[in-house]
Parts: C-alpha cells; structure tokens; sequence
C-alpha cells in the first residue's frame, strides 16, 4: 500500500511543534548564531548601516558593542523563542508576512513575562535558533515566516 503523502501544513505543524518542545537557548545556540551571522547585531542587520573612507567601506562604529549587547542578552532571545514556538510558522516567507522590528512590538506587548522591551536582534536570533524561515532584503529587518493569522490570533487574546 502506497503511503499518503504530507501535505506542506502537516510537516510545518510537525516541524513547529518539534521545536516547541526544545528546551530554553543557550549561550551555546546563541554564540553559534552570531558565528553564523557575522552582521547580526542587537539592532537587526544593520549591514546597510556603513561608514565608507578612501579604502573602502568599514562596519559601523557600535558594530562590535551591540553585537556584545546581542551576545549578552540570552533571557531576552529565550523570551522571543518561547513566544515563537507558541506561533506556527511556514515553510516559505508569505508576501503578507511581517517583519522582525513588527514582531518584536507584538512579543512587547504580550502580558506577564514574556512582554517588556526586546531588540530587533534578540527577536532574530531567536528565530534563527528555532529555524524559522527568514527572507533577507536590504534593511535591518528580515521578513519572518511566522503565520500571519497565527499572530493575530495571538495580538487579540493578549490584547
């Protein structure tokens, strides 16, 4: 007997709900992320975000120090991470999805202790760690395959 085939919406529930089952992030997860992401900083990507001299282009002064802010902020991406793993995600970055700076307004805005003010790079790095799908465009602000109606559902309970 021929086995049925899975349709994208089961393997993305299956792939969602593995990854709700993960444990909290690491220093460990986290490091690897920024090794990863060399432009990642606690601001986003803000590779767009350059000084230029007669050599060439150079990364931006605070570079360094936010991706140490980053680095130091594991409560904060462990927060993103457990609201994300509450929300189901897709397998492709729809045109109707949102970004990571909306996003991280939404995980604010949640009550108890997963609201209060969270960077735009901790809420990337936790979506890096649970492999959601992220589309890159030239702005600090990935587009997030996180389920549109997923998160609205989730707004207008908490609202």
């Amino acid at each position: 007997m021929a086995e049925r085939a899975v349709s994208r919406w089961e393997r993305d529930e299956a792939a969602t709900a593995a990854t709700r089952a993960r444990p909290p992030v690491s220093e460990d997860q986290l490091q690897a992320v920024l090794e990863a992401h060399p432009d990642l900083d606690a601001n986003g990507y803000p590779g767009w975000r350059v000084h230029s001299n007669r050599r060439g282009q150079l990364p931006h002064p605070t570079h360094e120090r936010d991706r140490a802010a980053l680095l130091a902020s594991l409560d904060d991406v462990d927060r993103a991470s457990r609201w994300i793993r509450s929300i189901a995600w897709t397998s492709k970055v729809s045109k109707s999805a949102m970004t990571s700076y909306g996003l991280k307004h939404v995980v604010e805005a949640m009550p108890g202790e997963l609201g209060g003010y969270l960077t735009n790079g901790a809420f990337i790095a936790a979506c890096l760690v649970d492999d959601v799908p992220l589309k890159f465009e030239d702005s600090p602000n990935p587009v997030v395959g996180l389920d549109v109606r997923t998160v609205n559902d989730a707004r207008s309970r908490n609202s």
